[in-house]
């Protein structure tokens, strides 16, 4: 059967998991907790989703088709386990709302999601060890190869192959990623199993041969499609600017990282509206009454503080407190009230690259 999201059997996708001998890592505290984590974050609160993913479904999903692309390049049997373990615990460092929420971790404690998922991967393997499974904990030590090449860029030999599943431009995380989106927005779907049923290899080079290329186009065009109309556009970025916003409110002088780390998207949004002005902003996003972009409303004021926030970035090591004096400033000139509703998102240079092409 073709892996279409929506079709996914999730049962016998944990069963397949478990005969290969990992029940005990799929049933661990850090991978269910993926269950309560969303996949597409703040999309919610842009567009009405025909289904809203976990993180956990999509792991299931990616590890469907890492071993689909080592058993088609007929890699060993070793390999296939490693992809599907690699796939099983990609994810497992995610925060809660997965992307949403990494400008506001990044701006706090200046790291991401991936070098959590290593850790934790550690202690998973750790607690392994000491419950007897050594064979299991031997195996997610040498997965969390996969996280590790990836960020220092040094990929061995062996695991060429291994990081094209994975970090290669139709890797197994974005063929289940898009197709996911494509579904919940209600968007054509491509068709994961032809886009890698057609690759081949070149030694260690993947090849798409001049009959494949519509199926890549299609696959390529469609994630331009979401990102440009559901995340990068202007409510995609009022929705994320504003979460943004609301867990600074909300988590204001925190100081353990590992307190934001352990949480769900249950308990952020508990925590969210235990506190005044978080709870406000998190009315609006749950409502989609979003923010405007100062770009819809006043394009002179907006490349002003595109150009201002950005001379001023490079002059400075401390970002987050520069964002803060430009909003109060600039709440001011407007003359808003409250100052937490004039939101300098990071993001917005992200955002000023894709609009000048």
């Amino acid at each position: 059967m073709e892996h279409v999201p929506s079709i996914l059997d999730v049962a016998e996708t944990e069963k397949w998991i478990d005969d290969l001998g990992y029940r005990c890592i799929r049933t661990s505290d850090c991978v269910q907790r993926l269950k309560r984590i969303c996949m597409l974050g703040t999309m919610q609160y842009v567009t009405e989703l025909r289904h809203n993913y976990s993180r956990y479904e999509h792991s299931l999903g990616v590890a469907k088709l890492a071993h689909e692309y080592a058993t088609h390049w007929r890699l060993r049997d070793e390999m296939r386990k490693k992809a599907v373990l690699g796939a099983l615990l990609h994810d497992i460092g995610h925060l809660p709302f997965s992307h949403a929420s990494e400008v506001f971790f990044r701006g706090v404690w200046g790291r991401y999601h991936a070098a959590h998922s290593v850790r934790l991967s550690r202690h998973l393997a750790k607690v392994l060890y000491l419950g007897g499974a050594t064979r299991e904990a031997e195996d997610v030590l040498n997965a969390i190869d996969l996280i590790k090449e990836h960020e220092t860029g040094k990929v061995s030999a062996e695991g060429v192959l291994l990081h094209h599943i994975f970090h290669g431009p139709l890797s197994a995380d974005t063929l289940d990623g898009i197709t996911r989106a494509a579904e919940s927005v209600g968007l054509g779907l491509p068709r994961p199993l032809e886009l890698i049923h057609g690759t081949s290899l070149d030694g260690p080079h993947v090849i798409i041969p001049p009959e494949g290329r519509k199926h890549v186009e299609y696959f390529f065009d469609l994630k331009t499609a979401i990102y440009q109309d559901y995340i990068y556009c202007s409510r995609g970025l009022a929705a994320e600017a504003m979460l943004t916003r609301a867990l600074e409110l909300a988590f204001e002088g925190m100081t353990d990282a590992s307190e934001f780390l352990s949480l769900d998207d249950d308990d952020t949004i508990e925590r969210l509206r235990g506190k005044t002005m978080s709870g406000r902003i998190l009315e609006r996003l749950e409502s989609r009454d979003l923010f405007c972009s100062l770009r819809d409303v006043n394009e002179d004021k907006y490349n002003l503080v595109v150009d201002v926030y950005g001379r001023l970035c490079s002059r400075t090591r401390k970002p987050l407190f520069l964002l803060r004096a430009l909003e109060r400033s600039f709440a001011k000139q407007m003359q808003l009230e409250d100052a937490s509703l004039f939101i300098l998102h990071p993001i917005i240079r992200l955002d000023l690259q894709r609009n000048s092409g």
